[in-house]
C-alpha cells in the first residue's frame, strides 16, 4: 500500500503514499533559500517521494523562529 499512489480530494495524486512532513532545515542565506536548500530539496525529489512539505518558510520577517528561516515576502526569491 505504501508504493500505490494517493489521490487527495482536490484532485491531485501523489505517486504513493511516502510523505516528507515540514522541518526545520536552517539552510537560509540571508533570509534567502541558499544552494544547501536547494540541492536538500533535489535530493529529496530524486529519492521517490510522493509529497514533499517544505519547512519554515516565513512571509514576514517578523515570523521568523529561527535565525536561518527562509523569508519570502517578494519576487526576488520565487526562481
Amino acid at each position: 500500500m505504501l508504493f500505490t499512489p494517493f489521490t487527495f480530494q482536490n484532485g491531485k495524486t501523489a505517486k504513493n503514499r511516502i510523505f516528507k512532513s515540514a522541518m526545520e532545515e536552517q539552510l537560509a542565506q540571508n533570509d534567502q533559500p541558499s544552494e544547501k536548500l536547494v540541492r536538500l530539496y533535489g535530493t529529496w525529489a530524486k529519492g521517490g517521494a510522493g509529497v514533499l512539505v517544505t519547512g519554515n518558510v516565513m512571509v514576514a520577517e517578523s515570523g521568523k523562529g529561527s535565525i536561518n528561516d527562509v523569508v519570502i515576502s517578494d519576487s526576488r526569491s520565487l526562481e
